[in-house]
């Protein structure tokens, strides 16, 4: 049977990362420790030391999150000062091996307050635009950022586009095939709408070459929230050079047709080919989140949080 995609290759206990932390940083030795969250590549641990404040530290789980851990270490410190939002300012790094297997990369930084905009069901219609404006204000300026304004070092250069998730032709069949798995496990969506839409993105040529830097995997659960304001955008292992469609999927994925408006008043418009492109991404992400939402059960056999507002990405991405 095939493992799902984010099973992890290497797990951290938490003891081990007490000790490997301590033995870097004698300063967190006596913080108070415990596991905070766990996604597909990186395992993070929250340390709260009275004298530095409240931390976190991300280890990998899997090998091919290790060349995102260097773009981090290499990129964002640098991006940190120039964007509206926060976002994670690495000021802590070190390797750790199990086993005397190859040494992984990890890293610590101030942990950035509020929760994943994909858990608050509750948000209000009015709260939901604002972000989306504040949102789209961020694409705005992270867009325009140079890429040769910095000197980063050569293993940690940023690459065109390495998922392919601007060019919906590459990622066709594997999304039909996931839409395919959630119909056939009774989850509700208009699948053959989403299919169609799929199918007509997959005709489009390949992007025009990439001219803007892209997080490169913004969804809803590394945009995090308090009150009405975006608090941070997290999670760039995947920081790339792209079509601006990379990024702009999470305007269909997250917002409604009227919460939309505000995000690319702030933004600015795009063609019609760029709105297809995130749209066919917005569905490819969505699906795959439900899936992994829907492999999440917890201990008292309840759904995953997440299920219901990943999910809903799959109407949005079709409202027009």
């Amino acid at each position: 049977m095939t493992q799902p995609a984010w099973t992890p290759e290497r797990e951290i206990t938490l003891a081990e990362a007490r000790q490997l932390v301590a033995a870097g940083f004698p300063d967190l030795a006596n913080a108070e420790v415990e596991l905070f969250a766990q996604g597909w590549d990186n395992t993070a641990v929250r340390w709260r030391s009275s004298r530095l404040g409240e931390l976190v530290f991300r280890f990998p789980r899997r090998a091919i999150a290790l060349a995102g851990v260097r773009r981090e270490l290499a990129w964002l410190p640098q991006l940190a000062p120039l964007l509206p939002i926060p976002i994670p300012h690495p000021t802590f790094a070190g390797s750790w091996s199990s086993e005397g297997s190859e040494a992984w990369p990890f890293w610590g930084a101030q942990m950035l307050p509020g929760t994943e905009l994909a858990v608050l069901i509750e948000l209000s219609p009015q709260q939901r635009a604002d972000l989306a404006g504040q949102l789209g204000a961020f694409l705005r300026v992270l867009h325009d950022v140079q890429p040769g304004d910095f000197e980063i070092a050569g293993d940690a250069q940023l690459a065109v586009d390495p998922m392919d998730r601007g060019y919906p032709a590459k990622r066709a069949v594997r999304t039909k095939e996931c839409l395919g798995r959630l119909r056939q496990s009774g989850v509700h969506a208009p699948f053959d709408d989403l299919a169609g839409l799929i199918d007509r993105a997959a005709r489009l040529l390949a992007p025009p070459p990439p001219s803007v830097i892209c997080h490169g995997d913004l969804h809803v659960r590394h945009v995090l929230v308090g009150g009405s304001a975006i608090t941070g955008v997290i999670d760039w292992g995947d920081l790339c050079l792209a079509d601006p469609a990379v990024d702009l999927s999470i305007a269909f994925a997250a917002f409604s047709e009227d919460q939309r408006q505000a995000f690319f008043t702030a933004y600015g418009s795009i063609d019609p080919d760029r709105e297809l492109r995130a749209r066919a991404l917005a569905i490819s992400l969505s699906a795959l989140l439900t899936e992994y939402a829907m492999a999440q059960v917890s201990r008292d056999g309840s759904a995953s949080p997440l299920l219901p507002e990943v999910s809903n990405g799959l109407s949005r991405a079709l409202e027009s």
